[in-house]
């Protein structure tokens, strides 16, 4: 059954329904298209790639990569972000930058700037400690080089959320060292795992995490069916 995302559906200004699909579950694309005539757009996340859906667009192979951590060692060259210090403009810019492969930038239907809007809010509500517990950064040449978001996912896991290095910067091993300093804190609040998402065509991002010892845990299928 569809369910209304609230907040999305408050944020964007449309109905914006989900629908999970598990491993074996019975797909009635007829069933799915009478029962989203009340939203404007639907996700459908899936853990089974689906066949024969030419009404419907996939937007994200989304890649969940984990890792067990425990002895790490922290950078001093890598500082939580200060609003009173750091600029956010730059901040807000690499956020952007880290959405490349967001597929609310790749669905041409939202035209309502909806991906900028989402991810400022995103790194906003990173800064304020809303949807984060951290936002750390590497400087160089006093301007903001790269930045990650992590946050506790559960009692066992920390989270990578948004993570970029601006293209001036890039090839300085600045991502791993970001990466390195999320780990070292979750050990720090006795976090064991940690998890990142990314898209599957985000080949630079899974050469990143991949590098860095991680390994996949699952793979999803997001799909957008829209009512326009």
């Amino acid at each position: 059954m569809i369910s209304k995302v609230e907040w999305d559906s408050k944020f964007f200004d449309y109905p914006i329904g989900i629908l999970k699909i598990k491993e074996g579950d019975n797909f009635d694309l007829k069933k799915i298209i009478a029962e989203s005539k009340e939203f404007k757009l639907v996700y459908i996340i899936s853990e089974m790639n689906l066949e024969d859906i030419s009404l419907l667009k996939l937007m994200d192979k989304k890649v969940i990569y984990s890792k067990q951590i425990s002895n790490c060692k922290n950078s001093e060259q890598i500082l939580e972000y200060a609003p009173e210090v750091h600029s956010y403009d730059q901040l807000l810019n690499l956020a952007y930058l880290s959405g490349i492969y967001s597929r609310f930038k790749r669905d041409e239907n939202f035209v309502n700037s909806e991906f900028k809007h989402l991810y400022k809010e995103w790194i906003n509500k990173s800064i304020n400690k809303k949807n984060s517990d951290k936002v750390l950064i590497k400087c160089l040449e006093d301007e903001i080089a790269g930045f990650v978001t992590l946050n506790k996912k559960d009692a066992h896991t920390s989270e990578i959320g948004l993570i970029a290095v601006s293209e001036k910067f890039q090839g300085k091993n600045i991502a791993s060292k970001l990466i390195e300093e999320c780990e070292f804190l979750s050990v720090k609040q006795n976090l064991p795992n940690i998890e990142v998402a990314t898209q599957y065509e985000n080949f630079p991002a899974r050469r990143l995490y991949e590098k860095n010892n991680f390994g996949i845990k699952n793979i999803k299928y997001i799909y957008h069916y829209w009512n326009l």
